[in-house]
């Protein structure tokens, strides 16, 4: 259908009936649409199908503009998320790695027994009482160590259900 061609009443308000039938296509409708902006002929009908189209053509911008709307909003939200995942994922590579490092008979200090000064308040300690402080600081370190993988597990599963919980809801 072109927009300079010259249709009569009848034949415009055959189309305009088809348009209601549902039975046009949407490259139809569109052509339709054009036709009847250009057209100085008026009938009821076509009058209606003015509206109809009109209020189609508002409906789907407004569609559009909340479509882009939520999209922004889901990569804002994307955005923090990543960032949020990335820091989890560091503090629980840091803690495999330092629980790793930290075992008995795994570091090059650990294997150099004979070789272990340690020194408090510039007093050098004995043997036993140095493995003793050592172990102390150890296992204090190891508990640390503990907590924070803890705490990075329920974030990464407090993360995880509230990306669930947006997802649901759309």
């Amino acid at each position: 259908m072109k927009t300079d061609c010259k249709l009569t009443l009848p034949e415009l308000e055959a189309l305009c009936e088809a348009f209601l039938d549902c039975r046009l296509s949407r490259l139809q409708e569109k052509e339709l649409e054009l036709v009847l902006l250009h057209s100085t002929l008026s009938s009821p009908l076509l009058d209606e199908v003015r509206q109809i189209m009109a209020l189609s053509s508002l409906m789907e911008e407004s569609a559009s503009s909340h479509a882009a709307k939520q999209k922004e909003r889901r990569m804002r939200h994307r955005k923090w998320y990543a960032a949020a995942s990335c820091a989890a994922v560091i503090v629980a590579a840091a803690s495999v790695i330092m629980t790793v490092l930290m075992r008995p008979g795994t570091s090059a200090v650990a294997q150099q027994q004979d070789y272990i000064a340690v020194y408090v308040d510039g007093h050098m300690l004995s043997g036993k009482t140095a493995r003793a402080k050592a172990n102390d600081i150890q296992t204090a370190s190891m508990n640390m160590l503990q907590e924070l993988l803890q705490e990075t597990e329920e974030t990464t599963a407090e993360s995880l259900d509230f990306m669930n919980s947006i997802l649901a809801e759309q």
